[in-house]
């Protein structure tokens, strides 16, 4: 329902990342402020449906992935740092920030060229 809503309205189906889109309570709380709210994930989790999965779901819409086999996966890094992953069909997925954030990178997002770079954080 959420993937055509925003669909209908001509919004970026992209959930909490880097310009237009879909954002949780979470994303607001932690970007602009203004609410304590951190759902929808807690409530989630408790159904048996990771972020990640709910992600991909709003992505891909709900019958494109129940017709693939998806396997919830974490990527290391230097044997310490995880962050979440779903396997679908054999490839490995993860969300570009998270993937940023345990690299220590920016991630900067160009609307007109729709280009994602990450970039080394300067302190």
């Amino acid at each position: 329902m959420l993937r055509e809503l925003v669909k209908e309205a001509d919004i970026p189906v992209v959930l909490d990342g880097a310009g237009n889109g879909i954002k949780s309570h979470r994303w607001i709380t932690d970007n602009i402020k203004g609410t304590t709210h951190r759902d929808p994930y807690s409530y989630l989790a408790s159904t048996g449906i990771s972020e990640a999965l709910f992600k991909l779901d709003i992505l891909n819409g709900l019958e494109e992935v129940k017709g693939s086999q998806i396997t919830e996966a974490k990527v290391m890094i230097n044997d310490t740092k995880t962050i979440p992953a779903v396997i679908i069909d054999g490839r490995i997925h993860v969300q570009v920030r998270d993937f940023a954030e345990l690299l220590g990178l920016k991630v900067v997002y160009n609307n007109e060229s729709e280009i994602t770079k990450l970039y080394t954080m300067k302190y």
